[in-house]
């Protein structure tokens, strides 16, 4: 569906992340495109890193509602042992749903996550592409939820 913030103000930058807010019980379909930003012009890059963090259910005072994020076209994607994601796929989309569990804190450095973090996190590698789509997901609860994201994460790294 068409992306709905629940408070757009939360949109932006927060630490070493972006983060884009959503409407509880609604979906955000957004389409991420590379483009020249001295000639205006579409440009493919990669292949790349794109993660996603802070992957959780919520509280019960906002409601609780596992979080999810649906990806097309990638080529790999890197979760840590353990995490709190359950993965599905289908019609060759790949779904990152957050398990049942307490809030996650926050991140703010991309270079000082906590296991905590880092359970709730996944990167994806996409090959080289103009664009990309990705759709937020909150299914329940009241209020919004924040999604955080970034580059490349440890979790390309980091030995299990």
């Amino acid at each position: 569906g068409m992306y709905e913030a629940f408070n757009s103000t939360r949109n932006g930058l927060y630490g070493d992340f972006g983060v884009l807010n959503l409407l509880q019980t609604t979906q955000g379909r957004l389409v991420f495109e590379f483009v020249n930003a001295q000639t205006d012009e579409i440009v493919e890059i990669g292949p790349f890193y794109f993660s996603f963090f802070d992957l959780d259910s919520g509280d019960l005072g906002h409601g609780v509602g596992g979080e999810s994020v649906t990806v097309d076209s990638h080529e790999a994607y890197q979760l840590m042992e353990g995490a709190n994601i359950q993965v599905g796929k289908e019609w060759g989309f790949t779904k990152f749903i957050a398990e049942p569990m307490s809030p996650v804190k926050h991140p703010t450095l991309l270079a000082d996550l906590t296991d905590e973090q880092l359970l709730s996190s996944v990167t994806i590698v996409y090959p080289k592409t103009s664009a990309f789509t990705i759709t937020l997901d909150a299914p329940l609860g009241t209020g919004g939820r924040n999604f955080f994201f970034a580059g490349r994460s440890v979790l390309c790294c980091r030995r299990h």
